[in-house]
């Protein structure tokens, strides 16, 4: 990842690295402790089988977006 930008408000600091297919954002508290990441990429660099469970489950659905959360201890997607 490049284009690295780093924004600080009274309640948090906030890291963004982009490149032309995913977008990472990192935050931190005003410590500067990690707090979560959000990471957004198209559906060609989602994991295949997880991909495949939500085929699988919603067989007509077009995975355009995934957004993965982490708290440093666990993973959530949004898939739109």
């Amino acid at each position: 990842m490049k284009n690295e930008i780093w924004i600080q408000t009274e309640e948090r600091c906030t890291a963004y690295f982009h490149d032309e297919q995913q977008v990472l954002k990192l935050f931190f508290n005003t410590r500067g402790g990690f707090n979560y990441s959000e990471k957004t990429y198209g559906v060609i660099d989602f994991s295949p089988e997880l991909k495949g469970i939500v085929m699988n489950r919603f067989p007509s659905y077009k995975i355009g977006i995934v957004k993965e959360i982490n708290d440093g201890l666990r993973n959530l997607f949004e898939v739109q």
